[in-house]
C-alpha cells in the first residue's frame, strides 16, 4: 500500500513536471511573426522610438488589388457669364482624353464631347440665360484608338452645342450601356452643378465640382518621403514631418505616373511612419505622400511628394 502510494505521488509529479515543459516548448510570443500582430520596425534602419501601428482613427485602406483610371481633379468654372462658362481641370496622367457632358437641369439629355488628353480647359457657349446646367468630367482610355495626336489641340478651345454629340445613346437612362463598351475604359466622374447669369449680370461667376480640393499654404511644407523599404511582402514608409499638416494621406501604385489611390489617411500630424502590407512578391510598387490642413469644415492639401518606388522582396 505504501509502495502503490508513492509510486501514484511520483507520477503526479512528474506529470505536473512534464506539462510546464511542454508549455513553454508551444508557447510563441504574440508579437513573433503573427499575422494580426502589430506592425514593428523590421530594420535597425528604422527609428525604434515609435512603432508602426495605425492610430484607431486612422484610416487604412486594403490593397483590393483595383487600380483603376484616376477621376478628374478640381474639375470647376473659373468664369460664368449670361451665355458660356470656362471650364478648367487638373491633368490625369496616362490617359487617352476626357469625356465632358453637360445638360440643363430640367433635361434629361446629355450633351457629351471627348477632349483631348493635352487639354485642361474648355469654353462651353450657347447656353440659355439664367439657367440652371449639369457639369460632368471623366477620364479614359480608348485601347483601339491610339494615333490621335494631341499635339494639335490647343490649351484651350470654344465649343458650343453643335460640337458636341446629341445622340440618344448617351441619354442618363442609358450610360450604363456606354460604359461596357469593352474598348473604353473610364474613371469615376467629377460633377458639378451651375446656373448661366441673369439678364442684369447677376449670379455666381465661379463653381467647383464635388471632388475640389482646396490647395494648402504654402507655408505648409509638402512631405518629403526619407525611407522605404521591403521585408516579408511589407513595405516600411517615413517621411519628414510637416509642422503645421494636420495629418497625411499615403498613395500607392503598380505605375509611376498614373493610377494611384489613396490606402492610408494618417490622423496625427506626428505620425510619420506607414506600414503597407499583404503586397505581392516579385512587383514593383510606387509611393507618394501629401500632407493636409483640417480648418474647421474646410480641408487644404500640399502638393505631393516625390514619387519613390520599390520591388517585393
Amino acid at each position: 500500500m505504501i509502495v502503490t502510494k508513492t509510486y501514484l505521488k511520483n507520477a503526479v509529479t512528474f506529470f505536473i513536471i512534464l506539462s510546464i515543459a511542454l508549455s513553454g516548448i508551444i508557447y510563441v510570443p504574440a508579437t513573433a511573426g503573427a499575422e494580426g500582430a502589430a506592425d514593428v520596425p523590421l530594420t535597425d534602419d528604422f527609428d525604434d522610438s515609435e512603432d508602426f501601428d495605425d492610430d484607431e482613427d486612422d484610416e487604412d485602406y486594403e490593397d483590393d488589388d483595383e487600380y483603376g483610371i484616376e477621376d478628374v481633379m478640381n474639375f470647376c468654372a473659373t468664369s460664368i457669364s449670361k451665355k458660356s462658362v470656362k471650364l478648367k481641370w487638373d491633368k490625369v496622367e496616362d490617359v487617352d482624353g476626357y469625356e465632358i457632358s453637360y445638360k440643363a437641369a430640367s433635361s434629361s439629355k446629355w450633351i457629351t464631347k471627348e477632349i483631348a488628353a493635352s487639354k485642361k480647359a474648355l469654353t462651353v457657349t450657347k447656353l440659355k440665360v439664367n439657367t440652371k446646367y449639369n457639369f460632368r468630367i471623366r477620364a479614359f482610355i480608348h485601347y483601339e484608338d491610339d494615333d490621335d495626336d494631341d499635339d494639335d489641340y490647343e490649351e484651350d478651345d470654344e465649343y458650343t452645342d453643335e460640337d458636341f454629340s446629341d445622340d440618344e445613346e448617351f441619354d442618363e437612362d442609358d450610360d450604363e450601356d456606354y460604359d461596357e463598351l469593352e474598348e473604353y475604359e473610364y474613371g469615376g466622374y467629377s460633377k458639378m452643378n451651375l446656373k448661366t447669369l441673369t439678364k442684369d449680370g447677376a449670379g455666381d461667376k465661379q463653381a467647383v465640382s464635388d471632388k475640389y480640393e482646396h490647395s494648402a499654404h504654402k507655408s505648409v511644407k509638402v512631405p518629403v518621403l526619407k525611407k522605404i523599404q521591403s521585408t516579408g511582402g511589407k513595405v516600411n514608409l517615413t517621411w519628414k514631418k510637416s509642422q503645421k499638416a494636420s495629418g497625411y494621406e499615403v498613395y500607392m501604385s503598380k505605375k509611376a505616373k498614373s493610377r494611384f489611390k489613396c490606402v492610408a489617411k494618417l490622423k496625427k500630424s506626428g505620425k510619420v511612419k506607414y506600414t503597407s502590407k499583404k503586397l505581392k512578391k516579385g512587383t514593383t510598387y510606387y509611393f507618394k505622400v501629401r500632407a493636409y490642413v483640417k480648418n474647421g469644415s474646410t480641408t487644404s492639401y500640399t502638393k505631393y511628394s516625390k514619387t519613390k518606388n520599390i520591388k517585393i522582396k
